[in-house]
């Protein structure tokens, strides 16, 4: 089945909560939200371009503007050029 179909069959058993136990409902819930993750994901995986790289990286600040010792300002002598 689907993950939209999922969702969508979830959802109308959950608006008709009457019909069954507060465990039934508590499983549906959960695989409500796990149906709902996994379609992201699936979403994820089928963009194209750089977007599908899944990486720790992306939400890092790789310019935070610290001063770490790695990055020095060049000092060029302030000498006249010869022609």
């Amino acid at each position: 089945m689907r993950l939209k179909d999922q969702i969508k069959l979830i959802k109308s058993a959950l608006k008709q909560d009457q019909l069954y136990s507060d465990l039934e409902i508590h499983y549906m819930k959960k695989q409500l939200n796990n149906a709902k993750y996994e379609l992201k994901l699936k979403k994820l995986k089928r963009n194209k371009g750089f977007n599908n790289e899944l990486s720790e990286t992306n939400n890092s600040n790789t310019r935070s503007g610290e001063d770490d010792g790695l990055r020095s300002e060049s000092e060029q002598p302030e000498q006249p050029r010869k022609s």
